[in-house]
């Protein structure tokens, strides 16, 4: 049986899932963090949309930073398959595979979509469950087998659209927080922002902010959450396009990686880790720093 590992927390990571399954519809499939992928010994054919594993045979992937670990630790080999100009691991999926289909392209436009920050309508919902359901392995195969069988049309799955109906209720709240920040950057005039989750909203709604930042406007945004993986402190940062500001290089120094317009971090220190930011983004512009705790009071 073929084993497999895809990342656990966005739609590109599924959508690799996915297309294993148009090929492999029997295979062993683990959903991993990118902090999981790096110390597990467990043996993979293929492992996609995250570093490559100790004991993985074959890595897909377009991070940057994942190519530049394995060229440093002499890791690369003829067999892996990375590039970072690629617009999703996805995409180099269904190239390795030779998947040429109208749903396995589906797929991949899905994905390429995503990567790049267009999560509207139905990707949204599909980014929010996928977030929800992040450490719940079943409901994430559950997740790739309706891309893998529906494409483009995975929303109207019966079962997807039971898990969105209870999911919707839970977010107007969420919404009200997150437009209080945005009213609050926009009153400032501030084109570089940070802002503190501090558990305000669900993890998985904090990207919302950064997205909706640069949509108004904004150069550069960093938004600080709890970790569902790890507990720890993680920051996603987002680059608009006209910003010169490097995201994957800021979040190198904090032990992260990614990409030149997206980036993330895991960490213990978020002193430190806002200092970092706030400065990289200080030499570019005026920071606002938005704590969210302290909306309500």
């Amino acid at each position: 049986m073929v084993k497999i590992a895809v990342h656990n927390d966005d739609i590109d990571g599924i959508a690799c899932a996915a297309l294993f399954l148009r090929k492999f519809p029997n295979a062993e499939i683990k959903f991993l963090s990118v902090d999981e992928a790096k110390r597990t010994s467990e043996i993979f054919d293929y492992i996609a949309d995250l570093p490559k594993s100790p004991n993985a045979k074959i890595n897909i992937d377009h991070h940057e930073s994942n190519l530049e670990r394995l060229r440093k630790e002499k890791k690369l080999s003829p067999n892996d398959y990375i590039d970072p100009s690629s617009p999703s691991a996805a995409h180099l999926v269904a190239e390795y595979l030779g998947l040429r289909d109208d749903i396995s392209k589906q797929i991949v436009e899905m994905a390429d979509r995503a990567d790049r920050g267009k999560l509207n309508g139905e990707l949204y919902k599909l980014d929010k469950l996928i977030k929800l359901y992040v450490r719940d392995q079943k409901m994430l195969r559950k997740l790739a087998e309706i891309l893998a069988s529906k494409g483009a049309n995975f929303s109207s799955d019966p079962v997807f659209q039971a898990l969105w109906s209870k999911l919707e209720r839970e977010l107007v709240e969420s919404e009200k927080r997150i437009n209080k920040v945005l009213e609050r950057l926009k009153k400032s005039g501030a084109k570089y922002a940070l802002v503190l989750q501090n558990d305000s909203i669900p993890y998985f709604m904090a990207k919302d902010i950064a997205y909706k930042f640069l949509e108004l406007g904004g150069h550069a945004i960093a938004v600080f959450y709890r970790d569902p993986n790890t507990g720890l402190h993680r920051v996603s940062i987002r680059i608009g396009e006209k910003c010169e500001i490097v995201a994957n290089k800021i979040t190198e120094k904090l032990g992260g990686g990614g990409h030149r317009k997206a980036a993330g971090a895991t960490f213990h220190d978020l002193n430190y880790a806002v200092g970092v930011i706030a400065s990289e983004f200080g030499s570019k512009g005026f920071v606002v720093i938005v704590n969210m705790g302290e909306l309500d009071d």
